[in-house]
């Protein structure tokens, strides 16, 4: 309805050939301004698509920030954005193009002219969804009336209207996920988000306490034990005797950042150690830390 509005207004504007009525027309297109920032911050086509490039994102914040009155009853239209994932069926695995055989051109051709279409035909395993990673992620804005389910719906009828057209089935399963500023989505009321919040938090604060008391307080104290250890305790001979540390001590120490990182990026070795050991966990954290990049790239 407010496009068919917009589109009243810009068919009314074209007739008029009286300038005093330009500032009222102008002040009637600023109404509907928010449309267009709705199609801007929709995903669109990029670069490099061919070479694999399915990230239509669009803009996230340009969606959030639109906040427009519909209507004459005042109703407002706030921007929420949504991410939406296809996962193809695994007859079109995309990874199919990567396979590293060389192909007949010909024997392709013979291939698919032979091969069926049809849906019924299709092997159990090419009926599954490819869900190794999505074929694409198409940034959607959409009013934060909708819910996660109402927006999945729509992209569904869409996808299948297409399919059902082109006479083929090319997206086995869509999964939506939206953001808006609604209240009862912020963080504040999912309690399992708090507790990983406020263990993040309290992590954070031991980390803080525990490196400036290693810092500040600790390695002083050590560095000055052992230059009296140096010294004889009134020249009898003995030497200074050293309380140990108390079990908060060693606690808080075990979460300092200067420690770890002393203790990870030292390269001595003692006597008895294993040296291939300090290999393996070298390998094991870049297999962690490259396993977690690849993983947060595809989701």
């Amino acid at each position: 309805m407010t496009i068919y509005n917009y589109a009243v207004t810009a068919n009314s504007a074209s007739k008029c050939n009286n300038c005093s009525c330009t500032e009222e027309y102008r002040e009637e297109f600023r109404k509907f301004q928010w449309i267009f920032d709705v199609v801007d911050a929709m995903g669109k086509v990029p670069a490099a698509v061919v070479s694999g490039n399915n990230l239509w994102t669009g803009s996230w914040a340009t969606c959030r920030k639109i906040s427009a009155s519909k209507n004459k009853q005042g109703q407002l239209w706030q921007g929420q954005y949504c991410m939406a994932r296809f996962q193809p069926y695994n007859r079109h695995s995309p990874l199919k193009a990567f396979s590293g055989q060389p192909t007949d051109p010909t024997a392709v051709c013979r291939g698919n002219a032979t091969k069926s279409t049809h849906f019924d035909d299709w092997s159990d395993y090419e009926k599954t969804c490819f869900d190794m990673m999505p074929l694409l992620n198409l940034g959607l804005c959409t009013p934060d009336s909708c819910t996660d389910y109402d927006v999945r719906k729509i992209v569904q009828f869409v996808y299948e209207s297409a399919e059902l057209a082109l006479n083929t089935k090319l997206v086995c399963n869509v999964s939506v996920q939206c953001s808006n500023s609604r209240p009862e989505n912020q963080i504040y009321h999912d309690q399992k988000s708090m507790a990983v919040l406020f263990l993040l938090f309290a992590i954070a604060s031991l980390m803080l306490f525990g490196t400036c008391y290693d810092v500040y307080v600790h390695r002083p104290l050590e560095k000055s034990l052992k230059i009296q250890r140096l010294r004889l305790n009134g020249g009898n001979g003995k030497p200074v005797s050293v309380e140990p540390q108390s079990k908060f001590v060693t606690i808080i120490r075990l979460f300092s950042v200067a420690r770890n990182l002393d203790y990870i990026l030292d390269t001595r070795m003692e006597e008895g150690q294993i040296r291939c050991l300090h290999g393996a966990r070298f390998l094991s954290m870049c297999w962690v830390i490259f396993g977690h990049t690849v993983s947060l790239f595809f989701n």
